[in-house]
């Protein structure tokens, strides 16, 4: 008891009136030690006084010092306090609402709608035992008014904003003239107005707003501490009057309005940047009216001064975005200035990115944040082409690929050389990584809604700050690294010449569409500067009617899938074309704008014989969900206008996908072993025919080399997810025959249906150890398709596979037809273990793909492209 008078003493004598932050320090120590010297059980009554002080200190702790610990750790005490409080404790609701506080502040920092949801759960379980008459009640409004607006801007749901303007209607009926925070309550009350009138086109709404905010803007003396919010408000009223009256006296006013914010703002204050963004878009719109070119430059110098201030990175990320579109409008003036200033733009938004997606964060937020900053890559690319700054767009490629995949990537980094300076830096952040593959793939998982006030979140809130701990120490084992003599750039985005080396099997074609035009980066073998080729006026706009085409084919096609299998695919006629004419307007377009010019510019010539030549393709944006391996004039009957008359094609989801380890792997001292997984029919599913006739295939070619004892197989109910993950880790290659399913919102829980309802996982294959890994077949359907929301992400169970270890991946762009998997894989299989004196080598199973769809395109007909087109490599 005397350690928790003390360290109240010291939080609020010392701290909160001396602004002693070693007196914060202290209390936190003293309040940690007196929980300590408290059992946990039997529950004592002053634990939970105990638990909800210390949440409190924490609390004041983020506040001074902005570390997400702290925010965590206040939250999990509140938990608990409130959990094991009786429930008629007088001071709940306050326990409560540091709680929801709290988790109001770190959705703000992770937009984790977990955290919103329990905030209003948390507010409404306040006002469920507050009275009317209490005197706390109207700020309990304003925050539960706050809570509904986050979640509305969150998810875009009228009734939130509908039900915070409600609320805050009480909350101003019940707040007497003379309360103190009045003033900051009718603000808030004026910012949902103002929401509503962006949703609605509501003049009542912004009138009542704007009158409302003069006032309180007038009679809030500039020392009060939400006065700059006050102020911002009513500049963006006045600014969005202006959209509709087109008077510019209003945005003269909002002009002077920011300009005040910006000089109320101290210059180390985190909300800064607002100020200045806000100024810059009311120059912006000013520049638009008058066309007075000086108001454009004052507002591209603005959004510059926001990408380094202290606000939050998304926060910067968007202003270097508006800079870089912006400062397109300098074409008119000045083509050499536009294009420098757009270059240095770009440059500030693609060194934010990695901050957009922080491993701290959960993989559907990270997805959501990359959802909305997908663009900026495209741009970034397109600018240092015009200003011939070529190796900088080549590792901006790379660097705007896939960047969740390369975050867990890293977590898979060899430590040898780092092993022979600094061991114990070595053994660490080899820790680390395991521990983040455990929890990169799990942590801020949605739950289903229960009580948001009790333990039903504990096993949730304790995997999201173990999350969090681990990423601030792995990025802090990562900096000790980089000081190390030789590490400077280690883990550090590849440079241009770094990333060439990624042809070392042969060429290497990024193709970059923008909405102008398009390029190609080759790399081929032995050259450390890449050939950038430009590929004229094919638009991003092309690629998108290209992919609406497709998406017509391969979905009318499901429309005539027999009943009983969810492989098979009969085309059917559409109402002008049919399905192989649409195949074919795709495939010669993408031959004439994109393959045909690449495969000149590398002097490619029809081989006499086989096709030996190797070629990768790295298409970018939506350009990775069309088939660039099919490319070809399928008009002409002569040899030369298809690309697999020149070239083997694979794909990789990145550059550094393809790049071998600095240290040579010894060749394997064992023979392959492949383990075959078949389940035709999981629970809830059509059954896949064939898949047993698929399996003895290739048992079969085992048996032909005198090799049965290299093959396993599991088959329905023997197929339970422990007994393939651990026949996967003794295997060198997998092939699965069987349902997949993916998840684009959290790529990671992207599955193959296993015996009865259970699932393999993509994230329990990537958490298991696979030494061996070499090579996968993935006959299921669409194992290969991409997400068309978020296409340079490369979400799908091929890019996952290699992500999980596997160096070679067979997969499927699109539902195939149960007639040929069995034998596109006997093919494949009778390529690679056509010859029994040596170890069969996954490197060649593009080759042996090659083949065998060379052969299926014999036996049914080169028009049938929707049996063999979806076939794909993707790795070495």
């Amino acid at each position: 008891m005397r350690l928790w008078v003390l360290s109240n003493i010291l939080l609020n004598h010392h701290y909160k009136e001396g602004g002693d932050s070693k007196a914060l320090e202290r209390a936190a120590l003293l309040g940690e030690q007196a929980l300590q010297i408290t059992p946990e059980t039997p529950v004592t009554v002053q634990r939970h006084a105990l638990l909800f002080a210390q949440a409190v200190i924490l609390y004041h702790k983020f506040e001074r010092f902005p570390d997400l610990g702290h925010l965590d750790q206040s939250i999990t005490l509140a938990s608990e306090a409130i959990d094991i409080a009786p429930k008629t404790l007088t001071a709940r609701r306050i326990f409560l609402n540091v709680l929801a506080t709290g988790l109001q502040r770190r959705y703000a920092a992770l937009f984790v709608q977990n955290d919103v949801e329990r905030a209003i759960d948390a507010y409404d379980a306040i006002l469920n035992i507050t009275d009317d008459n209490h005197p706390s009640l109207p700020g309990y409004l304003n925050n539960l008014g706050m809570a509904l607006l986050d979640r509305y801007c969150l998810l875009g749901e009228m009734a939130d904003l509908e039900r915070s303007i409600t609320v805050r209607e009480k909350m101003l009926l019940v707040t007497p003239d003379e309360h103190p925070a009045k003033p900051m309550f009718i603000n808030t009350f004026c910012r949902a107005l103002l929401e509503r009138h962006k949703a609605l086109g509501s003049k009542e709404d912004l009138d009542r707003c704007i009158e409302l905010q003069e006032i309180v803007v007038a009679i809030t003396p500039d020392s009060h501490y939400g006065k700059s919010d006050m102020v911002e408000l009513l500049g963006a009223a006045y600014t969005s009057r202006f959209e509709i009256d087109k008077n510019l006296s209003d945005l003269d006013q909002a002009i002077d309005l920011f300009t005040e914010k910006a000089t109320l703002t101290g210059a180390q204050d985190v909300s800064q940047g607002a100020a200045e963004f806000c100024l810059a878009e009311v120059f912006l719109s000013r520049f638009h009216h008058t066309g007075e070119v000086s108001d454009m430059h004052r507002a591209l110098e603005l959004f510059e001064v926001c990408t380094t201030l202290l606000c939050s990175p998304w926060n910067r990320f968007v202003a270097a975005m508006r800079w870089a579109v912006m400062a397109s409008e300098l074409a008119k003036v000045d083509l050499q200035e536009c294009a420098a200033s757009q270059f240095k733009a770009c440059t500030a938004a693609m060194d934010l990115l990695p901050q957009l997606s922080w491993l701290g964060s959960p993989i559907e937020t990270r997805r959501e944040v990359l959802k909305r900053a997908q663009n900026i890559t495209t741009i970034a690319v397109s600018r240092a082409i015009l200003v011939e700054e070529y190796s900088t767009a080549l590792a901006w490629v790379e660097q705007g690929r896939s960047v969740m995949w390369a975050q867990l990537l890293q977590l898979r980094v060899p430590v040898d050389d780092l092993r022979l300076v600094d061991p114990s830096l070595a053994q660490k952040l080899s820790y680390l990584a395991e521990q983040l593959s455990l929890n990169s793939t799990k942590a801020g998982v949605l739950v289903t809604k229960g009580d948001a006030v009790t333990s039903g979140y504990s096993d949730l809130e304790a995997e999201g700050t173990r999350h969090r701990q681990l990423v601030a120490e792995w990025t802090d084992t990562v900096e000790q690294v980089r000081r190390l003599d030789g590490f400077s750039r280690f883990l550090q985005p590849k440079n241009a010449e770094e990333l060439c080396v990624a042809a070392h099997s042969g060429p290497v074609v990024i193709v970059h569409v923008n909405e102008y035009d398009a390029d190609a980066f080759i790399l081929v073998p032995g050259e450390r500067q890449q050939i950038v080729l430009s590929l004229g006026e094919f638009t991003s706009d092309d690629v998108y009617r290209l992919r609406g085409l497709l998406a017509q084919v391969t979905e009318e096609d499901l429309a005539y899938r027999a009943p009983s299998s969810s492989r098979a695919a009969f085309p059917g006629p559409f109402e002008d074309l049919e399905p192989y004419e649409i195949f074919e307007s795709i495939l010669s377009e993408l031959w004439y704008k994109i393959v045909s010019p690449v495969l000149q510019a590398l002097a490619y010539n029809v081989p006499d014989g086989a096709v030996k030549s190797r070629i990768h393709w790295c298409p970018t944006g939506p350009l990775a969900l069309l088939p660039l391996h099919a490319a070809g004039d399928y008009s002409k009957i002569e040899p030369g206008f298809k690309v697999f008359e020149y070239v083997v094609s694979s794909y990789t989801p990145t550059l550094s996908a393809l790049i071998p380890p600095s240290k040579t792997e010894d060749p394997p001292d064992d023979d392959v072993t492949l383990l075959a997984v078949a389940v035709s029919s999981p629970t809830g599913q059509y059954p896949i025919p064939g898949t047993h006739e698929e399996i003895e295939s290739i048992s079969n070619r085992f048996s032909e080399i005198q090799k049965q004892e290299r093959f396993a197989a599991l088959t329905e109910s023997a197929a339970t997810p422990d007994r393939v993950l651990a026949g996967m880790k003794k295997a060198n290659w997998v092939h699965f025959a069987c349902h997949g399913v993916q998840n684009l919102v959290s790529p990671t829980d992207s599955a193959l249906l296993l015996s009865g309802t259970s699932q393999l996982k993509l994230s329990d294959i990537v958490e298991t150890s696979l030494p061996s890994a070499e090579l996968a077949f993935l006959s299921a359907c669409q194992t290969a398709a991409g997400d068309k929301d978020l296409p340079e992400e490369s979400v799908h169970l091929a890019a996952g596979m290699l992500l999980a270890g596997y160096k070679g991946v067979i997969a499927t762009m699109w539902s195939i037809m149960d007639r040929d998997a069995p034998a596109v894989s006997d093919d494949v299989y009778r390529y690679l273990l056509r010859d029994a004196t040596r170890r069969p080598d996954y490197r060649e199973a593009a080759y042996a793909l090659h083949h065998a769809v060379a052969r299926l395109r014999e036996k049914h007909g080169t028009r049938s492209y929707l049996s063999w087109v979806p076939f794909v490599h993707f790795g070495m």
